[in-house]
């Protein structure tokens, strides 16, 4: 299936990560590249909780985005930078290796024929993000009641 140029992923890999993250995803009808980028974002928040408890609360992770856009170039560096931190701050477990072979997988497909704009790569980073941040307060929430 095709929309906009691209490729609408084929969401039974990320059934690996749980139904949640699959449902999810398809409501929201990703393409490969939107998908990658998202997978990215999830990632970021699983450092960004490990950089909040450590020191002084700061997500540093997040001062790496670009909230004006990030060209894909500067997609590709970051995405390296987030292995490196998965692995700095302890969180690279298979659960986070799994999530970062799928998005490293849907990016390296589409990098011949990229059509996202800086502006769109990082919304999709964002929503990633977004998602797995509200899932990790909602667990946080549910065991303190």
């Amino acid at each position: 299936i095709e929309r906009g140029g691209v490729n609408v992923a084929d969401y039974v890999e990320l059934s690996v990560l749980g139904d949640d993250v699959k449902q999810y995803v398809e409501t929201l009808k990703l393409n490969e590249q939107e998908l990658g980028l998202f997978l990215l974002g999830m990632l970021v928040s699983f450092v960004a909780k490990e950089q909040a408890k450590k020191g002084d609360g700061k997500k540093v992770i997040l001062e790496k985005i670009n909230y004006y856009g990030m060209p894909l170039t500067k997609v590709l560096s970051f995405a390296n930078e987030i292995f490196e931190k998965l692995i700095q701050y302890k969180v690279l477990n298979s659960y986070t290796e799994l999530i970062h072979s799928l998005a490293k997988s849907y990016l390296d497909k589409n990098l011949k024929d990229w059509k996202l704009t800086p502006q769109e790569n990082v919304y999709w980073i964002k929503s990633g993000y977004a998602y797995q941040t509200k899932k990790f307060i909602l667990s946080s929430n549910s065991k303190e009641d």
